[in-house]
């Protein structure tokens, strides 16, 4: 019977290894981790630094760094290194990858391919002397495509465990936003979330204002299998630094996560070094 009991505790493991896996909400400050093809469309080159934390019950605390730089062509590409984990009562996940992402022009778009590749280490802590701590160890990669116009809108497909030696479930994500001047000082970034796993799908909708380019206050929605409830961020963006804040509702209580990107060397386009008509920075246009 304890032989019985283990093997199946094993197998819904591996049915849902993705979901001990660290899982980030605000897209525009993770959008690598969403997507392995998300960059910084018009940058010529611009090494950066991401890192981001999530405190959500009952998955305990969830974490990411990453290091890399988004070049300026196909063949070098946009690229950085990760390592994440998560950690609860029940649980300690461990992993790290590493990503490459080309960037090509589809008529107004400047549109990318990506590909991720990681390793992960997962431990389950058993509840009773049947069910025994299980320790597993996967190969994994994903992969997605992206595209961003001149006026901020963007928006992406990826698939994530698309192969994986634990033939875990594969989960699709889709996201997408713009970028909306409203006056000269405030403008508007709304995106959207969706995330399809196991038969369940999930989602995130917020509309963040901001201030003079740099101060944001938002409120939004989510779905989820906690429970949905109200979303609320604030933050600031910058040249070089992007840092939010995002508190999310969930069936008894919020999940807050919080993360930044810090461009080490500022690249914008300025209508000279990458052709085009305007002023880029990585949150959207500004004439």
């Amino acid at each position: 019977m304890r032989t019985i009991l283990a093997t199946c505790f094993a197998l819904q493991t591996l049915a849902t290894f993705g979901q001990y896996e660290p899982n980030f909400s605000m897209t525009l400050n993770q959008r690598s981790f969403h997507n392995p093809a998300a960059l910084c469309p018009y940058c010529p080159g611009s090494p950066f630094l991401a890192l981001a934390h999530r405190y959500n019950e009952p998955f305990g605390n969830s974490w990411q760094v990453g290091l890399g730089n988004d070049n300026n062509d196909f063949v070098r590409g946009a690229w950085d290194m990760s390592y994440s984990g998560s950690k609860s009562d029940q649980h300690q996940f461990t992993g790290a990858g590493v990503r490459y992402a080309g960037k090509f022009k589809v008529g107004n778009w400047m549109s990318s391919a990506g590909i991720r590749v990681r390793y992960s280490h997962l431990r389950l802590d058993g509840n009773e002397s049947a069910t025994p701590a299980i320790t597993k160890n996967s190969l994994a990669s994903d992969f997605g495509l992206f595209a961003t116009n001149l006026n901020g809108t963007y928006f992406g497909l990826s698939m994530g465990d698309v192969i994986n030696t634990l033939n875990a479930n594969a989960d699709f994500r889709f996201v997408t936003g713009t970028r909306k001047d409203l006056s000269v000082r405030w403008d508007v970034l709304p995106e959207l979330l969706l995330t399809y796993q196991s038969n369940q799908l999930r989602g995130n909708i917020i509309v963040p204002f901001r201030f003079a380019h740099k101060l944001a206050l938002g409120v939004g929605y989510q779905r989820s299998i906690t429970g949905n409830g109200i979303v609320l961020r604030t933050g600031v963006s910058t040249k070089m630094l992007k840092w939010l804040v995002q508190a999310e509702q969930h069936s008894g209580s919020w999940a807050i996560e919080t993360g930044f990107v810090f461009r080490i060397i500022s690249s914008e386009c300025n209508g000279t070094s990458c052709n085009i008509p305007r002023t880029w920075y990585e949150f959207g246009t500004r004439d």
